[in-house]
């Protein structure tokens, strides 16, 4: 295990709060998974090449119909989570420092 760290924006704005994976592209062995606060994340992860996976939910202003809870919606586009698009090599020789500048187009 190493550690891992780095930014995560979308169209230049840092992302408040979310989560990050980063899963063996061969589906083998364990992810690596932290949280992102404020843009920034760190935490331990195994090495190798890693699919990167990066969601994240705010509030869309209106309320649940039974228990009037805040009503989430997923804003950070499926070519970054279910249908990511995003590989990184986790390296035991190299710092891993990873920065994301997603777009939403």
């Amino acid at each position: 295990m190493v550690e891992v760290k780095g930014t995560v924006s979308l169209d230049g704005e840092t992302i408040p709060a979310g989560d990050i994976i980063f899963e063996p592209v061969d589906g083998m062995g364990p992810a690596g998974a932290g949280q992102i606060q404020e843009g920034k994340y760190v935490f331990q992860c195994p090495v190798g090449t890693k699919k990167v996976i990066i969601s994240a939910s705010r509030k869309t202003g209106k309320k649940g119909k039974d228990f009037g809870e805040d009503i989430m919606e997923s804003y950070i586009p499926a070519k970054y989570n279910t249908e990511t698009e995003l590989l990184e090599n986790v390296s035991q020789e190299t710092e891993n420092e990873f920065h994301f500048a997603l777009k939403s187009k």
